[in-house]
């Protein structure tokens, strides 16, 4: 079964940008992580809540998708699109979400 979502990124975002903070969390750039959340934050519980309908685990998961970025972020290839990499996280994470919460209910 595939789930579709209408979701629409905020058109403000500089990829560019989010790229060089990216590339700067792989160094462990603490200021950088806190740059990109604050600019990515609302597209990501956004997301997460468009797939999870429930806030509670929108919040979850997008703590969560930090937390992965600053583990992986050294595994971003900088031709990707960086937003692109983001939702990619969090639709992985919000599915997993899902199929969890499916097994314990």
């Amino acid at each position: 079964m595939l789930i579709f979502s209408v979701f629409a990124l905020d058109s403000n975002i500089d990829e560019e940008k989010l790229s060089d903070l990216i590339n700067r969390i792989s160094d462990s750039d603490m200021d950088a992580l806190e740059t990109l959340y604050n600019r990515t934050k609302t597209n990501v519980f956004s997301f997460a809540y468009s797939i999870l309908k429930n806030k509670n685990d929108a919040e979850d998961i997008t703590h969560d998708v930090y937390l992965c970025i600053y583990k992986s972020a050294k595994l971003y290839k900088k031709n990707d699109s960086p937003m692109g990499w983001i939702i990619t996280i969090t639709r992985n994470l919000s599915y997993r979400k899902l199929n969890k919460n499916k097994k314990t209910t």
